[in-house]
């Protein structure tokens, strides 16, 4: 095993176990739940914008689930303006497109 690829984080993790740079913590349900209050969606629409299942999703919201580590980015983004307004744009015409195969002869 080459370890000159885990050479990069080295320095990262000494700062880590000296004190000097802390890990970041988990984003969790209460975070989540804020962050759809703030952006203005409920739970069925990020479902919909992010093609997530309504399961999945009801878990992160209840904590009985990690929540992916995409999502506060994503959550993050829909904090621009227009963001919302253009993912739904966006969700909307893919799921138009996958509908819109023809059957096979």
């Amino acid at each position: 095993m080459n370890d000159d690829r885990f050479r990069k984080y080295a320095p990262r993790a000494r700062m880590m176990r000296e004190g000097k740079l802390r890990a970041i913590k988990a984003f969790g349900s209460e975070q989540f739940r804020q962050a759809l209050n703030d952006i203005g969606i409920q739970l069925s629409t990020f479902v919909f914008l992010f093609g997530v299942s309504e399961r999945r999703a009801q878990r992160w919201y209840g904590g009985t689930e990690d929540i992916s580590p995409w999502v506060p980015i994503a959550l993050a983004l829909l904090t621009l303006p227009g963001s919302v307004a253009m993912a739904h744009t966006a969700a909307t015409m893919l799921r138009l497109q996958a509908t819109d195969v023809e059957d096979p002869p």
